[in-house]
């Protein structure tokens, strides 16, 4: 029973973790494509959509002010330009991603 309930509880945060990279998506040339599994989302930092050329230097940046702002990320990817968001299940929601990332 308890697998189950983290089971959802984990699609559910990863849900909403996606819908809010997904508004970000639409505003930003540079936020590539959204993958996720359960509670783990990430996202792929390019120059531009159509080109698909990785940006480490944006995704960087990136992380380094949400570091700053209170939102730990961690990027990763063969080429350092994906940001990863794993939030922990037993956490309580809250607007840090809100907060930290300049939308």
């Amino acid at each position: 029973m308890k697998k189950r309930i983290s089971f959802r509880k984990s699609e559910v945060i990863g849900e909403n973790i996606e819908v809010k990279l997904k508004e970000l998506q639409g505003r930003y040339t540079f936020a590539g494509e959204i993958r996720r599994l359960g509670s783990m989302v990430a996202v792929e930092i390019v120059h531009n959509r159509r080109g698909k050329a990785p940006n480490k230097l944006k995704a960087m940046e990136i992380v380094q002010y949400a570091n700053a702002n209170g939102l730990l990320l961690l990027s990763a990817g063969l080429s350092g330009n994906v940001i990863r968001f794993s939030r922990h299940l037993s956490s309580q929601r809250k607007k840090n991603l809100k907060r930290a990332l300049p939308c």
